[in-house]
């Protein structure tokens, strides 16, 4: 595309950083469904490749734009730990430990 003049060179950045993103669970299931095959292995490995997804997405960015992005590939990695896996596991803890109230508010609603 830059060769050709269609586009500049940050729309060109910005499709690379999101050819650079895991498939959205939804999406593969869809896909492996349409196609046949195992929807439970879908589901397996796109859960998979997201988890990975969030330390190799980083990396694979500022390997591919090279030392000229500005990104620190530490504070990306800090960032993501913190908006990412720390909600994630809070939730799992907290969904863990709350499941009783949700027994709770079932019996209470029949």
């Amino acid at each position: 595309m830059l060769i050709l003049s269609i586009t500049s060179s940050d729309l060109a950045d910005g499709f690379l950083v999101a050819s650079c993103l895991p498939m959205t669970p939804n999406m593969a299931i869809v896909f492996t469904g349409t196609a046949g095959g195992d929807e439970a292995a879908a589901v397996f490995n796109s859960a998979v490749s997201n988890l990975v997804g969030i330390f190799l997405t980083p990396a694979l960015v500022l390997m591919y734009l090279g030392s000229g992005a500005s990104i620190e590939i530490i504070d990306v990695f800090l960032k993501l730990v913190y908006r990412v896996l720390i909600p994630l596991i809070v939730g799992q803890v907290v969904q863990y430990k709350c499941r009783n109230i949700k027994v709770s508010a079932r019996r209470g609603r029949e």
